[in-house]
């Protein structure tokens, strides 16, 4: 979420995490559009015997097998502090998504030019306390 605040998103969470009612974590606002985002987090390498196999493992579908009903997931792997930020529609019905290290830099969440938010640290300050 900060990092989509930086970027000139406006920013709203939902509710609280692991409410089964609620199918995304928060919206990502454009001025033009919403997004509805999934946040996904992995430490899991795909294949752990394997020291230099460099990627993650994000598990996308629910435990009750539905999936989730988003326009954006946010991949997030703090072994390696990065997100890859990707569009739902480009991963389907996929059960899984590997991401690789290098890949993560090429799924960043673009600059919003359209954003009124002026890019100031009080502004960016101001949002993340409301959280």
């Amino acid at each position: 979420m900060a990092e989509a605040t930086e970027k000139g998103y406006n920013v709203a969470k939902l509710s609280e995490t692991g409410n089964p009612f609620c199918m995304y974590d928060f919206v990502l606002d454009d001025g033009i559009k919403m997004f509805r985002v999934e946040v996904k987090t992995s430490d899991y390498r795909h294949h752990k015997y394997n020291k230099n196999d460099q990627k993650v493992c994000f598990k996308l579908k629910r435990g009750n097998g539905l999936s989730y009903n988003v326009d954006l997931f946010a991949l997030v792997c703090p072994k390696i502090s990065k997100i890859a930020w990707i569009q739902a529609e480009t991963i389907g019905h996929k059960n899984r998504e590997i991401v690789y290290y290098k890949d993560f830099k090429h799924h960043e969440l673009p600059v919003n030019k359209n954003s009124p938010i002026k890019f100031s640290e009080d502004i960016i300050d101001h949002q993340m306390n409301l959280f």
